[in-house]
């Protein structure tokens, strides 16, 4: 399960049982996803085939298990 947080637009929670099915999920949602950022130790909880052809953006100030996704909706 992935959690989305309503108070800032497009910010995502892990939890423990957040799993790829969930990310896909998400994603179906948006009408274009350009890339997700988080920082890199979160990064590494996704499948790395999961991102192609999602970009991923690095940025290690956001805290661990959270995620951004930048898209055209």
């Amino acid at each position: 399960m992935i959690i989305k947080d309503e108070t800032k637009k497009n910010r995502y929670i892990l939890t423990d049982m957040s799993c790829n099915d969930d990310m896909r999920e998400i994603c179906e949602g948006y009408e274009h996803v350009r890339c997700l950022i988080c920082n890199s130790k979160t990064v590494k909880r996704f499948g790395k085939h999961y991102f192609n052809p999602v970009s991923v953006t690095i940025n290690n100030k956001i805290e661990d298990d959270v995620f951004y996704l930048n898209s055209v909706n």
